[in-house]
């Protein structure tokens, strides 16, 4: 445009001046036309190079914008994600340490649980062998009983034998006592007896020796009535005039 406008005014200056320099003029001028017109279609070409290339720049801006937009966005989207991604990371490490420490609580647990079932096993043993030990406390509790009955039984029953016994043993020191009483009677009276039959033995003898001496005695009666006597004395005691059998 500039260039145009500069043609323009050289025109008519060429124009203003005299006809003979004119022509040299008009050469000029149509020289300069063709060359303002090629200066007019490389300008407009240039102009329309130029709007391209202005439309490009402004597509090219406008796609810059829009890149920077998306790379704000994105930058954004980036700033968030990084952030999102921070979060993620300390939500996965405060998951990864409670994960762990859940592992720990878990291996703890198993841990207690196991002791637990130590404990539950022990004292379940225990149980049983309490529960035995109980049993057979019970089983020697009830032998006990058994024996204290049967020994209750036998003392009643060494209880009534001896108090059988006891009134045996009186009803025996009374028929010992009578035994004894008339034992001491039937002394008394074989003693009698016995001195009875020995003065009878002593009466016979002087009796018969009174015989003896009186005259015509008979020898066999004599001797007979010896005999008997002698048979007699057998039955005394030594001490009181008896003979040996």
């Amino acid at each position: 445009v500039v260039s145009q406008g500069r043609a323009k005014n050289e025109l008519a200056q060429h124009l203003g001046e005299d006809p003979l320099p004119l022509r040299r003029a008009k050469i000029n001028q149509e020289a300069a036309v063709r060359k303002a017109d090629k200066a007019t279609a490389a300008a407009a070409a240039a102009r329309e190079a130029a709007d391209a290339d202005a439309e490009k720049a402004g597509k090219a801006r406008a796609a810059a914008d829009a890149d920077a937009a998306e790379a704000t966005q994105a930058r954004a989207a980036a700033v968030s994600a990084r952030e999102a991604a921070d979060e993620a990371a300390r939500q996965a490490s405060a998951a990864r340490e409670a994960a762990e420490e859940a592992a720990r609580q878990a291996v703890a647990a198993r841990e207690a649980a196991q002791e637990a079932r130590r404990q539950a096993e022990d004292a379940r043993a225990k149980a049983v062998a309490a529960r035995e030990e109980a049993e057979e406390d019970a089983r020697q509790a009830v032998a006990a009983r058994e024996a204290a009955q049967e020994a209750r039984r036998q003392a009643v029953a060494a209880r009534e034998e001896a108090v059988a016994a006891r009134e045996a043993a009186d009803a025996a020191a009374r028929q010992a006592e009578a035994a004894r009483a008339a034992a001491e009677e039937a002394k008394a009276a074989a003693e009698a007896a016995l001195e009875d039959a020995r003065a009878k033995v002593a009466d016979a003898e002087a009796y018969m020796e009174e015989v003896k001496n009186m005259p015509g005695s008979a020898d066999g009666a004599m001797w007979w009535m010896e005999r008997e006597l002698h048979e007699q004395k057998k039955f005394l005691p030594e001490a009181k005039g008896g003979i040996r059998r």
